[in-house]
C-alpha cells in the first residue's frame, strides 16, 4: 500500500465540536489561548511573500 493511502486510511476525522468557530461561539476559547495561537501563526505569516507583482493573490513561502 502506498504511504499516502496508508496515511489517509489511518487518519481520524476531528470532532466537529472542536472546530475553532464552534469553540469561539460557545465561549470555550480564552484570551490566553488566542494569544498563544497568534504567537505561532504570526512568524509564519511574516515569512509569506508575494510571488510576483503580476500574481498578488498567489503566495509562496519565504524562508522557513
Amino acid at each position: 500500500m502506498p504511504p499516502i493511502d496508508y496515511a489517509v486510511q489511518r487518519c481520524c476525522r476531528m470532532d466537529d465540536s472542536r472546530q475553532m468557530d464552534k469553540l469561539l461561539d460557545s465561549g470555550k476559547v480564552t484570551t490566553e489561548q488566542m494569544e498563544q495561537l497568534a504567537a505561532v501563526l504570526a512568524p509564519f505569516h511574516r515569512q509569506v511573500v508575494p510571488r510576483s507583482s503580476e500574481t498578488p493573490r498567489r503566495y509562496h513561502l519565504g524562508r522557513l
